[in-house]
Formats: structure tokens, sequence, C-alpha cells
């Protein structure tokens, strides 16, 4: 028997999926039959799970047939998030790259010493103020 904080926890992931579904539907990142499926099958959760909670008989829904639709919407997401090309093409090409190296710390000793023999470094580390045009000098 689970404990009194499951059914709980599944009236937040049944409202956690709908809030997926519905953008997975206004982002156009599946097919909208499938994210109209998984909004129908997250609504019917989200209406049904706190009915069964408070006692209420919510008719041949009641039980593990009330998620028969949520899994499969979850297993027909899944399939196309694996056979879809574009997205296999995707996953392949960031496999295959390299990691980049940056070489951030080489690049960074190499600016600090250009910077430390610089003529407009040298000038800029003097105590006298050093005028905006160097055409006109400070008077």
């Amino acid at each position: 028997m689970p404990g009194p904080s499951v059914p709980i926890g599944t009236i937040f992931f049944a409202v956690g999926s709908t809030i997926f579904s519905y953008l997975l539907l206004r982002g156009r990142m599946v097919p909208v039959s499938i994210a109209w499926l998984g909004v129908f099958a997250s609504g019917l959760l989200v209406a049904g799970l706190p009915l069964q909670l408070a006692g209420f008989p919510t008719g041949p829904l009641t039980g593990y047939y009330q998620w028969l639709p949520a899994l499969v919407f979850q297993i027909v997401l899944a399939l196309w998030l694996l056979i879809n090309p574009a997205i296999l093409a995707f996953v392949v090409r960031v496999m295959s790259t390299p990691p980049r190296s940056h070489g951030c710390q080489r690049h960074l000793s190499a600016d600090v010493s250009e910077r430390q023999f610089h003529p407009v470094h040298a000038q800029a580390s003097s105590t006298e103020p050093v005028p905006a045009n160097p055409e006109i000098s400070v008077s």
C-alpha cells in the first residue's frame, strides 16, 4: 500500500506533465498530435486524481486505467524523439565533435605581458594625467 504522500505527488506530476505537454504544443517541438495527446492524457490525470483522492468515484478511469493515456503519450513521445532524423542528426553531430580547447590561460598571460610593456599602458600607469588627444598637451 503506498504511503499518504503518493497521491499528492501524483497530482503534482500530473500538473507538471500538463505544463510540459502544453509547452511542447506551443513550441511546436513535436508533432501537434503527440502534444495534444499529452495535454489530453495529463488533463485527465489532473481532473481525476484529486477526485479520487477526495473519495469520489471517477467511473471507468480508476486505478491503473487512468494512467493508460499518459503511458501511451510517454511511449509515443519517446519513440518519436528516438526515431526523428533531425534530432538524431543533432545528437550524432554533437557527440562526434571533439571538445574545443580555448586556451584561455595562454591568451590571458600574453595579454598581461603585452600590457606591461606597451607604451600606452605605461603612460596610463604614471601619476600624470594622460590627455584624451595625444596632439594636445596638458599645461
